[in-house]
């Protein structure tokens, strides 16, 4: 691994060589009501910003509120769904009327309508392509889910923690994805990782970053100027045209395992353009 310029920015960042970015799919937004029902997290190197191996991504699929496992009919889904996007459809025109956030069910109906119900340019939902993943990979428990992510996050910790490297724990919306794990984390982990501050398993306290404020901090943008958009004035205010293919190619589907991958990726291509800037500017100053 190179040697870290010797400047602000690379003290900052000289502890962080890899991201471990984790993303959350819920049916909506109260905690309380609407469950997780999937997750995905993946680990990247700063250094490489590359698409990460297979044994260094996590996927998580829990039964959403209508699947039944005994069910052997493999229409259930679909009528399920159907018979939700009625009721759903009706329950958003009226709720529009008032600002009112009432489930359908354990479905927050404005996030139904705007965001897993809505189709793509090939008439397609998220809704329909997370049930199809169900029927790829299956279902777990959110107890399983918990216990196969800590054996995972544990390998990864052996694998990449050596040599003084360290591992940051990432997400793009902090008070969203971290509610749901850490609530799962405390219910279901027996004590041994209560939230993802000590992910580690070693009891020892890290902070989970948000990359959103990490962009906006690099763009200099400040909450007044918007909330979307953070990453590309990131890149402009770098004088980057575009994200390097690795991040182009990953597909927007809301699959939280694609998802974690971009966040992942553009974490680490930012972090690693600030390294290469910072190694540059100290290499001009000790020859000047």
């Amino acid at each position: 691994m190179h040697a870290r310029a010797n400047s602000l920015i690379s003290l900052l960042i000289q502890y962080v060589f890899f991201f471990l970015a984790l993303d959350i799919e819920t049916t909506g937004s109260a905690i309380t009501e609407n469950p997780m029902i999937a997750f995905g997290a993946c680990v990247v190197s700063v250094d490489d910003v590359a698409v990460p191996d297979a044994d260094c991504e996590f996927l998580a699929l829990m039964p959403m509120p209508f699947n039944n496992k005994d069910d052997d009919d493999d229409d259930a889904d679909d009528r399920a769904v159907d018979a939700l996007v009625k009721r759903a459809k009706k329950r958003h025109r009226s709720n529009e009327k008032d600002g009112d956030y009432n489930n359908t069910g354990k479905w927050e109906s404005r996030c139904f309508a705007e965001f897993w119900n809505k189709e793509d340019e090939h008439g397609g939902t998220p809704l329909r392509r997370l049930i199809a993943l169900q029927g790829k990979y299956g279902t777990l428990s959110l107890r399983d889910a918990i216990d196969e992510f800590l054996e995972w996050t544990a390998a990864m910790y052996t694998r990449f923690e050596r040599d003084g490297n360290k591992i940051m724990v990432v997400v793009d919306t902090a008070a969203f994805d971290t509610t749901w794990l850490n609530d799962a984390l405390a219910k279901y982990s027996n004590g041994r990782v209560p939230s993802l501050l000590y992910l580690r398993g070693d009891h020892k306290y890290r902070p989970v970053r948000d990359v959103t404020s990490f962009h906006m901090g690099i763009a200099r943008q400040t909450p007044a100027m918007g909330f979307f958009g953070a990453d590309k004035a990131a890149l402009k205010t770098l004088a980057i045209d575009e994200w390097p293919a690795s991040v182009r190619a990953i597909e927007h589907d809301h699959n939280p395992l694609n998802d974690a991958k971009s966040i992942a990726l553009k974490a680490a291509f930012i972090a690693h353009k600030l390294e290469v800037d910072a190694a540059a500017a100290a290499a001009a100053t000790e020859h000047a």
